[in-house]
């Protein structure tokens, strides 16, 4: 389903019109199943939530977009007047952080926070799948895996390859950002670049990397995400430093190490992290973020209890619930947060 829309649809003039045609191509797309509706999720400001009447509607907060305008190029105070048209119209509103659950429920009073999942069945046996043929570099390796854009700290990256240590960058870059310093910074001998790569393909960059970075820059915008990286590379295994973004100082205690700056690169470790296995009859963190939406939508949202493993169980089970399947609930920490430096927007409230 893909509706139809003139040229320029981001012109005042022409919004109103696109957003007539999606909603129509929806409801024709319903018509066409059969089926009934029992809610429509909008993941943007597009005015698409009456689209089915007497369906629940539904506003999934993945970023701050008014934030965003700039990164978009699209006007902030149009994507404001979007905001606060779509929380009016959404009956619930689930985002991904609490940072922007707090902003959004000054004007909405049924605000419910799902964070982001990953498959962590497409990470569980990196160690097993062949190493990506095409990276030639030294151990250790700190890898970053994703978009290179506005939204990464380039001096992040800088200052991990001043340590000497071997940088690996996985991912596409936006055209025209920090061309010259990404140039120079490629230009090292322990930097390499590999540009887009499959999602197929990642187990085998991950087996490549030891640590992973999540190097985003402290920005209203980055405030708001969740970034998925960081849950990938923890699924496969891999420890990760991030910057210090709400998502990632809000993430379970026995996940981090509450912020320092290595004043050296670490040494290799002598172990590495055991990863949990699939286990049968656990649906999977998409499944479950799926049921944590119903609880929500029923006014009955509810949180995990903490578990921790018992000194000695080494079960799949307690491997989950304490990293590295160490005793002690933070030993050793598998996220460390960096400070953050802050990086001023144009819009920015």
């Amino acid at each position: 389903m893909t509706p139809l829309a003139p040229p320029g649809v981001s012109r005042p003039g022409l919004r109103v019109a696109a957003a007539a045609a999606t909603r129509h191509a929806i409801r024709s797309a319903v018509r066409r199943t059969g089926l009934p509706v029992h809610a429509v999720v909008a993941a943007s400001l597009d005015d698409v939530l009456g689209a089915c009447p007497g369906a629940l509607r539904v506003l999934w907060g993945t970023d701050d977009w008014v934030a965003g305008a700039e990164l978009m190029g699209l006007s902030a105070d149009y994507l404001r007047r979007r905001e606060d048209a779509q929380l009016a119209s959404a009956e619930l509103v689930v985002t991904v952080t609490g940072y922007l659950a707090d902003r959004w429920r000054e004007r909405s009073a049924r605000v419910a926070v799902v964070p982001n999942g990953c498959d962590p069945g497409h990470f569980a046996h990196v160690d097993d799948a062949p190493p990506a043929p095409d990276v030639h570099l030294p151990g250790p390796v700190a890898g970053f895996v994703g978009h290179l854009s506005d939204r990464i700290d380039v001096g992040v990256l800088e200052a991990v390859a001043d340590t000497g240590a071997s940088l690996l960058l996985v991912g596409p870059v936006q055209p025209g950002f920090a061309t010259d310093r990404l140039a120079r910074l490629v230009a090292r001998e322990n930097v390499q670049a590999t540009g887009r790569r499959p999602f197929e393909e990642l187990p085998g960059y991950l087996r490549r990397i030891d640590v992973g970075l999540t190097p985003y820059a402290d920005t209203a915008f980055n405030r708001a995400s969740f970034p998925l990286k960081t849950l990938e590379y923890l699924a496969a295994g891999r420890p990760v430093v991030t910057t210090g973004l709400p998502a990632a100082r809000s993430s379970p205690q026995t996940w981090s190490r509450s912020p320092t700056v290595p004043r050296r690169w670490p040494q290799p470790r002598s172990r590495r992290c055991p990863r949990p296995r699939p286990r049968a009859g656990r649906p999977s963190s998409r499944v479950r973020g799926g049921a944590e939406l119903g609880r929500a939508g029923a006014g009955v949202p509810r949180r995990p209890r903490p578990q921790r493993a018992r000194p000695g169980d080494r079960s799949p089970a307690a491997l989950n619930r304490t990293p590295c399947g160490s005793d002690a609930p933070v030993r050793p920490a598998d996220v460390v947060q960096l400070p953050q430096r802050r990086t001023p927007v144009p819009d920015e409230r």
